[in-house]
């Protein structure tokens, strides 16, 4: 792979750590000048090149989806963490299940394989996934090869980015052109038929690095630990930066992508986490029919990020994207219900055929400006966001159970009951509208101190329904030494509930509405070595729709949902051949109000211990020079497997283990995941879905780099 180049040596030794180039950020990087504080000061840096690694590669210093601006993490009121191509790289991710295992209070896994579930701070926050700073992503197994980094934004981020979950929001950076020129080639395989090609190129189109190329494309095929399962992927990114002057920057980005799949179905709770009198239902069965429950999705994407120095003071910004999907379910078995018996699952066969497109673009302008002592970096914009979805879907009359297709679990014979028939198709269809106006300054004060404060109003229109929201945010920070600081925060988030879910007078339930109070510490100690976030906070979710006792069929906003919390996440560089990543999170999720859930449960999937540890150790010479070794850990106290809680998904630890040997241009790697065979239940949806966990697997890969 590329390496990163250190940064010059600045002030007398003092050595600013690389630049976390993001999707709001890397056009910037690759145009202009970059400033560091330095001893109260200002000094200009030379402009250097972002290219792979650094001698901390799993560091980071800014974050754009922190402050839509360039604030260092250390002076953000938030816990944000990064995780970087490198960390993706050694530990050999391919989902971004495996990608946020890094992260403390962020729980991955869910009840369907080949999605992209995940909890932060014990909330629900899939399927809000963004994109280069832009909502829009589908949720299905965004690809890692193409990202330079994921970021994680902790707590609300309703005040920059609108509507959306309480817990935080995960945002997925994709590759982009370099200036140096280079040309990877990697191939892949391993357990259950795994097989992958990667190709990642680069080089300058124009003489003085004026416009610059990069493409990227995976193609994989693999089967699933379940009989019968499969999929497939494509997955091509190319990628044009243009430098048309010293003050004007515009990168484009573009991606096609199909995928097909043959699905592998979740298993009931009784014979998996629950005893069933039959015994254990076999982790490998597959609960559909041959040649059915498949899958299909084809996706483009085009997008540009444009950056425009006016001056020193104010630049502006835009970042824009159109998506297009198409999706087809052929058949799809989902279970219905189990039998009696405990060993005969009762199956529905479902059509679904759908396409959306949607449109987003974020306009802002920064001015960094110095007034009266102070230091004010404002950022003001809009932007907006379209979704236009139009679908059909087919079933059998759901309240016939005669029409459900059995299936033995413990001796299936496929086939063996005749298809029933299916109604006709219905139409689905979702116009789906959203424009937010955000202002936003953060002040540095005297003493060592910076505060955050701005809002956001919101407009959003929903099928023909509109709804409003205003929510603010307010921090500070106090760097009580160059290295280390102590923040404090207060946010406030909305999500709209959807238009299914009517008040007894027929008109859509109001949004949710959150609160979160944050504190914590942050440090990037030994010139970057170290960095390390701990924090506490407690979020408070609010206008959650429940049951209305006094009208059938129609909701209240009577439900509330607290959590509260104390996570550390820690990267440590701890010799230049030796690095460390840490994490531990205390999750206490519950329902503390609603109509038919107990108070008291704890919310879905969601464990009060979580922790995980990385190691990796690079011999740099002697004998073994070249050679690498990674071994890590995940361990998750037990979860509600359904809410109300009547089961749990049982407690587990998983280890991992990686070997590298690098010379010259090859680099040889191999990857084992649940080192050890152990079974476990990344999630579960009620008691007839729970999805069993990954078994060990190997996959060993050879990467050139030209």
């Amino acid at each position: 792979m590329p390496r990163l180049l250190s940064p010059k040596t600045v002030a007398a030794g003092t050595l600013m750590s690389a630049l976390s180039l993001t999707g709001l950020d890397a056009t910037r990087a690759a145009a202009e000048t970059d400033l560091a504080e330095v001893g109260g000061e200002v000094v200009s840096l030379d402009r250097f090149e972002v290219e792979g690694r650094s001698d901390q590669p799993y560091g980071a210093s800014l974050a754009a989806s922190a402050q839509k601006g360039s604030v260092a993490l250390i002076d953000t009121p938030q816990s944000v963490q990064v995780i970087p191509e490198a960390l993706i790289e050694d530990q050999g991710a391919r989902t971004l299940a495996d990608a946020l295992r890094n992260v403390a209070g962020v729980m991955p896994g869910g009840y369907y394989e080949n999605w992209d579930y995940y909890r932060i701070r014990g909330f629900d926050a899939a399927f809000a996934t963004f994109v280069d700073g832009l909502r829009g992503g589908n949720g299905m197994s965004d690809e890692l090869f193409a990202l330079e980094q994921v970021e994680i934004l902790k707590g609300p981020a309703s005040s920059l980015f609108g509507q959306g979950p309480l817990g935080g929001l995960v945002n997925l950076v994709s590759k982009r052109p370099r200036a140096k020129p280079f040309l990877e080639l990697g191939y892949t395989a391993g357990s259950e038929a795994f097989s992958e090609v990667t190709i990642d190129a680069n080089r300058p189109l124009l003489s003085g690095e004026r416009l610059l190329g990069r493409f990227t494309a995976v193609f994989r095929n693999k089967n699933s630990f379940v009989d019968q399962a499969d999929s497939q992927r494509l997955h091509l990114a190319p990628s044009l930066s243009w430098r048309i002057s010293d003050s004007t920057t515009i990168t484009v980005l573009g991606k096609l992508s199909e995928y097909d799949i043959t699905h592998a179905m979740p298993l009931p709770a009784k014979g998996t986490v629950l005893p069933n009198p039959n015994g254990p239902i076999p982790l490998n069965r597959f609960v559909g029919e041959p040649g059915t429950s498949r899958g299909e999705e084809s996706s483009r994407a085009f997008g540009y990020e444009l950056a425009h120095r006016f001056s020193d003071v104010l630049t502006l910004r835009q970042n824009l994207r159109y998506d297009h999907y198409e999706q087809r379910w052929t058949l799809m078995f989902y279970p219905g219900y189990l039998g009696d018996d405990g060993r005969t699952l009762y199956r529905y066969p479902y059509n679904y055929w759908q396409t959306w497109h949607d449109f987003a673009v974020d306009t802002r302008l920064e001015a960094d400006v110095r007034a009266g002592g102070l230091r004010h970096q404002v950022a003001a914009g809009i932007d907006v966001f379209r979704k236009d979805l139009s679908g059909l879907g087919q079933t059998i009359d759901l309240s016939d159970l005669s029409a459900y297709v059995p299936l033995d679990l413990y001796a299936p014979a496929y086939g063996a009951a005749p298809l029933p028939e299916l109604q006709p198709p219905y139409s689905v269809a979702e116009d789906g509208r959203t424009a937010g106006f955000y202002l936003h300054d953060h002040v540095t004060l005297p003493a060592n101190v910076t505060a955050t404060v701005g809002g956001r109003y919101d407009f959003t229109k929903q099928d023909g329904v509109k709804q409003e929201a205003f929510t603010p945010r307010a921090g500070v920070t106090w760097r009580f030494r160059p290295d280390a600081s102590l923040y404090a925060t207060y946010s406030e988030s909305f999500d709209p509930q959807g238009t299914r879910m009517t008040t007894a007078s027929g008109t859509p339930v109001d949004p949710e509405r959150g609160r979160n109070w944050e504190a914590g510490l942050k440090t990037t100690a030994a010139d970057g070595r170290l960095t390390a976030t701990a924090a506490v906070y407690q979020l408070t979710r609010q206008n959650v729709a429940t049951a209305d006792p006094l009208h059938p069929g129609s909701y209240t906003l009577a439900g509330e949902q607290r959590s509260r919390g104390f996570e550390f996440d820690g990267r440590f560089a701890v010799t230049p051949s030796w690095d460390l990543v840490l994490a531990y999170a205390y999750t206490d999720a519950v329902i503390t109000a609603d109509n038919t859930l107990p108070v008291g449960d704890r919310t879905q999937n969601v464990p009060r211990h979580s922790g995980s540890v990385w190691s990796n150790y690079t011999f740099r010479r002697g004998a073994l020079e070249g050679f690498g070794v990674g071994i890590g850990a995940r361990c998750y106290s037990d979860q509600a497997g359904d809410l109300p809680n009547t089961f749990t998904l049982p407690a587990y630890a998983l280890a991992e283990l990686a070997l590298s040997y690098a010379a010259g241009p090859v680099r040889v790697q191999v990857n084992v995941t649940n080192l050890f065979d152990r079974t476990y239940y990344a999630g579960a949806y009620n008691a007839l879905y729970v999805l069993p966990g990954q078994p060990r697997t190997i996959r060993a890969g050879v990467t050139w780099s030209f």
